[in-house]
C-alpha cells in the first residue's frame, strides 16, 4: 500500500507537465493501420540485423505504427532503441 501511494503521488506531482508537453500533439492525426499491439523483444525475430518475423498477434488491432515501435522500444535493449529508431525515421515520410 505504501508503495502503491508513492507511485500515485509521483504521477500526480508530474502530471500536469506532462500533459503540458502533451497538449500540441493532441490535434494532431495520425495514420492508423493494423499493428501488433505488443510487440515485446522476445515476440520480434531476428536474422542479423533485420527482423524475419514477429510473433504472437493476441493483441493484435488498428493503432498508430508509432504505438507498435514505442511498446517494442520500452521493451528492448538500449542498442537495438538507437537502432530501431533510426531505421523507423529512415522508413517514414516527414509530416
Amino acid at each position: 500500500d505504501a508503495l502503491l501511494a508513492q507511485a500515485r503521488d509521483a504521477v500526480a506531482a508530474r502530471l500536469p507537465l506532462l500533459l503540458r508537453e502533451l497538449a500540441p500533439w493532441e490535434p494532431r492525426a495520425v495514420p492508423l493501420q493494423p499493428c501488433a499491439r505488443d510487440p515485446r523483444a522476445e515476440h520480434v525475430l531476428f536474422e542479423g540485423d533485420r527482423v524475419s518475423g514477429l510473433v504472437d498477434y493476441g493483441a493484435a488491432d488498428v493503432d498508430s505504427p508509432a504505438a507498435d515501435l514505442a511498446r517494442y522500444l520500452a521493451d528492448a535493449a538500449p542498442l537495438r532503441v538507437a537502432r530501431g529508431l533510426g531505421a523507423y525515421r529512415g522508413a517514414r515520410a516527414p509530416a
